[in-house]
């Protein structure tokens, strides 16, 4: 694991270290997809459809999401999102980037990942005007991610010159 400690996986004498990056990305770009297509699938991207979602709808005959669907919910996320983005933001940390887009990268997939998963909660227990925060935290993180993906991919991909002895 050093070479992820000092950026040595963009060194272009470490084919199968940049190989399984590759790969490794490839599946968070389908688990990013398919989160896609399970939020529109489940709540749709409208206020209401995400208020009936976690509220329920008397008319649909859709029940409320209980306390330990919350839960299960929370823990499953919360897990799958911090090893995802401990793998791309430290990767991203290596970009050739500014810092200032570094930490904001880093802060907005983590910020957004956190108000996201809240905002269920917070829905349920505290205001129906969350919604606004479940969707607006939803594509924040959507878009965020994608920006960081793309960019740990083309430097995992471009790799790092050789330098000169």
């Amino acid at each position: 694991m050093k070479f992820l400690s000092n950026g040595g996986h963009l060194e272009p004498n470490r084919p199968f270290t940049r190989l399984s990056l590759i790969l490794g990305l490839f599946f968070i770009v389908l688990f990013w997809f398919t989160n896609i297509l399970l939020f529109t699938a489940k709540m749709g991207f409208s206020y209401q459809t995400v208020v009936e979602y976690y509220l329920g709808n008397e008319e649909l005959f859709r029940g409320p999401v209980s306390y330990l669907g919350l839960l299960e919910t929370t823990h499953a996320h919360l897990f799958a999102y911090a090893l995802m983005l401990i793998l791309l933001n430290h990767l991203f940390a290596f970009a050739e980037l500014a810092p200032r887009w570094k930490l904001t990268g880093i802060g907005l997939t983590c910020a957004s990942a956190l108000l996201e998963i809240a905002s269920g909660w917070l829905v349920v227990y505290v205001a129906e005007e969350f919604a606004w925060v479940k969707l607006l935290s939803f594509v924040t993180l959507q878009i965020t991610l994608a920006v960081v993906i793309g960019f740990v991919m083309f430097s995992v991909i471009k790799g790092r010159p050789v330098k000169p002895d």
